[in-house]
């Protein structure tokens, strides 16, 4: 047992001396600290951040916040697939008013012309001018009208739904990028690089627009319109005219655009290594020419092989009888007409012309002159 002085002296000791772990030295180490992995991330507004993509691409993805940051890349994929849509529609819109209709009809003479040579259109269009009946706003719409809508509903999402599947291939393909540097795969960033590297495509999109609402007629896509001017085109089997083609078609300056983005993506977001980056590019654009052609969305024009019906087959000389052999060697010996042998020479062709010449008789006497006479 303690005494109470000696437990008060050893709650002294105790609040007194200070505590060994508190007294202990703090080490210092000289090792470097690992720097934080993490990108520098920035947060624009929607429209600053198209525009950094679009003009500082180097910039924009070096700052690129993950996907778990930000939900932008959605809406700009959103705007992406309905500027592609409407164009694609208004593209089809125009090429069908611009084919002429009525091709097929008969033309109907108009007796009222005068001269009876002038022509009735079906449509009434050089005739009398009746006008068009006045448009009811409140009428119902028609069948017509229906299936038209239905058919720019189906151009649209057909063309949204490539874009999509766009997205989807590509970043697949952006797995490699980090594996080759050891790293797992991002399919986060993959997603943004891929939506982001498309806004050329819109920004193409959205000039045709503006060029077909002023009245403006969409002409062929890329440089397809040049492929005839290529000796090796006209040479070449169909498949490899298609191929040639397709990639005519897609070699435009927007898309230049989007595999700069892309690259530049492949640098900057996953660190990847500039060959491979280069590698999955070159395999990508493979893929966009090679796909059309296989599907048959892209396919040669055939040349113009005559038919059988403008072939024209000429027997060889041996089935020829020999009176026709000797009529195509000397056409103008011979020619039989009414049974008779006329023949063809200038002695003969003067005699004729001088016996079916009509004489004229003249009644003029000589003039007794003094000069005159002898």
């Amino acid at each position: 047992m303690y005494s109470p002085e000696q437990i008060m002296v050893t709650q002294i000791q105790r609040v007194t001396m200070p505590d060994e772990a508190q007294t202990a030295p703090i080490k210092k180490t000289t090792r470097r600290q690992k720097p934080n992995a993490s990108r520098r991330t920035v947060q624009r507004g929607l429209i600053a951040q198209m525009s950094t993509a679009l003009f500082q691409p180097i910039t924009f993805f070096e700052t690129l916040p993950s996907m778990r940051q930000t939900r932008q890349w959605l809406w700009i994929g959103f705007i992406i697939l309905a500027l592609i849509g409407v164009s694609a529609v208004q593209q089809a819109t125009t090429q069908a008013d611009s084919v002429p209709t009525g091709e097929g009809a008969i033309p109907i003479t108009d007796p009222f012309g005068g001269g009876g040579g002038e022509i009735i259109s079906p449509d009434f269009g050089g005739g009398l001018d009746f006008g068009a009946p006045p448009i009811d706003p409140n009428a119902p719409a028609t069948p017509a009208d229906n299936a038209q809508t239905v058919d720019n509903w189906t151009i649209a999402l057909i063309e949204a739904t490539k874009l999509v599947l766009m997205w989807a291939v590509l970043s697949v393909m952006l797995i490699v990028v980090p594996m080759f540097n050891g790293k797992p795969p991002q399919i986060g960033e993959n997603v943004q690089i891929a939506v982001y590297a498309s806004l050329p495509l819109g920004v193409m999109g959205a000039l045709q627009l503006i060029f077909i609402a002023a009245g403006g007629v969409m002409g062929k896509s890329g440089l397809s319109g040049l492929v005839d001017e290529i000796p090796a085109y006209a040479t070449a089997d169909p498949f490899a005219q298609s191929l040639m083609l397709s990639a005519a078609s897609q070699t435009t300056l927007f898309m230049l655009w989007s595999l700069t983005m892309i690259y530049y993506g492949g640098r900057k977001v996953l660190n990847g290594n500039r060959l491979v980056v280069m590698l999955v590019i070159v395999a990508w654009v493979a893929l966009l020419i090679i796909t059309p052609v296989v599907t048959g969305t892209i396919q040669a024009e055939p040349a113009d092989v005559p038919t059988d019906e403008t072939i024209i087959e000429v027997p060889p000389m041996s089935e020829m009888p020999p009176s026709d052999i000797e009529g195509m060697m000397n056409p103008f010996e011979e020619i039989p007409q009414d049974g008779m042998i006329i023949e063809m020479t200038p002695d003969a062709m003067m005699d004729e012309m001088t016996a079916e010449a009509p004489m004229f008789e003249t009644t003029l006497e000589p003039e007794m002159t003094p000069e005159a006479t002898p």
